[in-house]
């Protein structure tokens, strides 16, 4: 019944975008662009998912990690204007004004798919023991946490149990977000070094234990799911 009423609901939608566009000369897109009582804000968020959803504008699209709620362009496309060009020609835009508002916005996607991208290509490093910068890293973290306190049982040591590690290798830890889950642990400890420490000596209260690197690495992992949605709220 579901499945029959969103089928219902979409031949619709089909329907009265034809008869807009009809009466209008305009595509969807362009009709949103022009659209004097739409913010800004709201423009992008329209474009982005009309860009999403049109079988024409497959192709400026990467892979996208099977999230469709999450659009990553295709790094063919240098600049706004060149995008801009294409999404212009397909829709076939009949005005100047909608092509001026349209090269804003996609400004705005632009910057927003080079954050994600970087997001996406830190999360895919992974921690190399062999890394020096990676190790230097995790040495940092440490001297963060427990400062002017040395380890005694050197780099492998249960130790790092003390900041919330599971074992006594952080490394494996950081397998699901790579070096973005260490990084983000090393900012929290050096812009919010006071409370970072309260935060982990709250952990281990006795009856109240959580182990607080791990959970640092899954708010991460949790923000990086919703990271389109954030950026474009920004």
């Amino acid at each position: 019944m579901f499945g029959f009423v969103w089928y219902l609901l979409e031949y619709v939608i089909r329907v009265w975008r034809f008869i807009a566009r009809t009466v209008t000369g305009k595509s969807t897109m362009e009709r949103v662009l022009l659209a004097s009582g739409i913010s800004l804000k709201e423009k992008i968020q329209r474009i982005e998912q009309l860009i999403l959803n049109s079988k024409q504008l497959k192709h400026v699209l990467s892979n996208n990690d099977n999230n469709s709620t999450c659009m990553y362009i295709s790094n063919e496309y240098k600049s706004a204007t060149d995008l801009a060009k294409v999404i212009v020609e397909r829709k076939k835009f009949k005005t100047t004004a909608a092509q001026d508002q349209l090269r804003i916005v996609l400004v705005h996607l632009l910057r927003v798919n080079a954050s994600i991208n970087i997001l996406r290509s830190t999360v895919a490093e992974r921690y190399d023991t062999e890394n020096d910068s990676h190790e230097k890293l995790l040495e940092r973290l440490w001297s963060l946490f427990k400062p002017n306190e040395k380890r005694a049982g050197g780099r492998i040591t249960k130790e790092w149990q003390e900041i919330g590690f599971q074992g006594s290798d952080p490394a494996t830890d950081f397998r699901a977000m790579g070096i973005l889950g260490l990084k983000n642990l090393v900012y929290l400890g050096e812009a919010h070094q006071q409370q970072a420490i309260k935060a982990l000596t709250d952990a281990s209260h006795p009856q109240y234990w959580y182990p607080f690197a791990i959970a640092g690495i899954n708010f991460t992992k949790t923000l990086y799911s919703v990271s389109c949605f954030l950026f474009s709220i920004l």
